[in-house]
């Protein structure tokens, strides 16, 4: 996990509000990461910049291959002596951070994946092979239309934007989406 100096520069400036200030922008960007909430308005630009940091923190974290162990997480603040704290000071907000994360990490995921149609889970996929034939060169083209197929929360089904995936692009896709289903198996795991 890297973090840009931009971010290290709002995380430096959230701590330095102090630890329940610290706290406090960290659960706000937790609440804003959760419910979506872009109506916020932070008139103060280096609080805006110190919550924008901690929610990119957080999804970075988030992000990782398996989910971030806490000292992968003090290690990645005390890189290059990002953080001019106290010892103390550290070690508790690395731990605010840590047992957030364990706590919302679900939420924050879940969320993510929410969008303001109001769908509520992805229940199908539809999809038709194509291809071009060419006389003169006996070429092949195929590619494949893939429609995902959306459940509101009304109970009323919706099929999604038609998507066009070469070969190799569906074959890409179909891997992701094995590998988010082991991760979140092990997020899962992990959360229990």
């Amino acid at each position: 996990m890297e973090l840009s100096e931009e971010t290290r520069e709002g995380i430096q400036i959230a701590c330095g509000y102090g630890f329940d200030q610290a706290t406090r922008l960290l659960d706000g960007a937790i609440d804003s990461l959760i419910n979506m909430n872009n109506e916020c308005i932070i008139n103060d630009i280096h609080f805006k910049k110190a919550h924008d940091a901690l929610c990119i923190l957080l999804l970075e974290a988030l992000s990782q291959d398996r989910f971030i162990e806490k000292s992968s997480l003090a290690e990645v603040l005390m890189d290059d002596k990002m953080l001019d704290l106290d010892e103390q000071f550290f070690d508790e907000f690395i731990s605010v951070v840590w047992n957030r994360l364990r706590t919302f990490g679900a939420d924050i995921l879940t969320s993510s994946f929410r969008s303001s149609d109001s769908f509520k889970e992805l229940v199908g996929v539809e999809w038709q092979l194509n291809y071009t034939i060419r006389s003169s060169t006996e070429a092949r083209n195929p590619f494949f239309l893939v429609q995902f197929i959306y459940k509101h929360e009304n109970g009323q089904l919706h099929p999604g934007k038609v998507i066009n995936y070469s070969h190799e692009q569906l074959v890409e896709l179909v891997s992701k989406l094995a590998d988010a289903k082991n991760q979140s198996n092990s997020l899962v795991h992990f959360l229990k």
